[in-house]
């Protein structure tokens, strides 16, 4: 059964294709690597006040952050919901001498893991999502599934 994945794309500077994040997503699920629960997956990305704005209503943090998961319920059939702000993503691929489509992957790639399970509030459950990462976009490589994604102008994460 193919999952089915909406993406809605809040972000008017970002320009992705949402078949591509779609392949990205059928990718892991078919993989086996690390599975979710059955059911819908929603891909939001949304721009820093809105993720500030979030990330303060459901974490109690006003600061920006990368990527957000929230967990569905298996009886509506909804995996979940992975939120993730591109513009964090373009400060991050700068400082870490990354290509942008390759840090927003990695976004939606951690979104997925704690879907799965995985957790990185400790030092042994950091070591364990680093390693859950490397090996999924170390497949995901292989299969040449990064999607192409990109910001049409330099964007802050500010945070009003």
């Amino acid at each position: 059964m193919i999952r089915e994945v909406e993406v809605v794309n809040q972000v008017s500077t970002f320009q992705c294709q949402t078949t591509e994040i779609e392949n990205l997503i059928h990718s892991l699920d078919q993989s086996g690597l690390f599975p979710i629960p059955d059911g819908d997956l929603c891909i939001v990305f949304v721009d820093s006040a809105t993720c500030c704005q979030i990330h303060q209503q459901h974490f109690n943090d006003p600061s920006a952050t990368d990527v957000m998961t929230f967990p569905g319920d298996p009886e509506d059939e909804h995996a979940g919901d992975i939120l993730i702000c591109p513009e964090y993503a373009a400060d991050a691929a700068v400082e870490y001498n990354q290509a942008f489509a390759d840090e927003v992957t990695l976004y939606i790639v951690h979104g997925w893991l704690h879907l799965a399970g995985l957790c990185d509030k400790t030092d042994s459950e950091q070591q364990r999502m680093r390693y859950a990462e490397e090996t999924i976009m170390n497949h995901i490589r292989t299969l040449s599934t990064i999607p192409k994604l990109s910001m049409t102008k330099d964007s802050t994460r500010i945070c009003p």
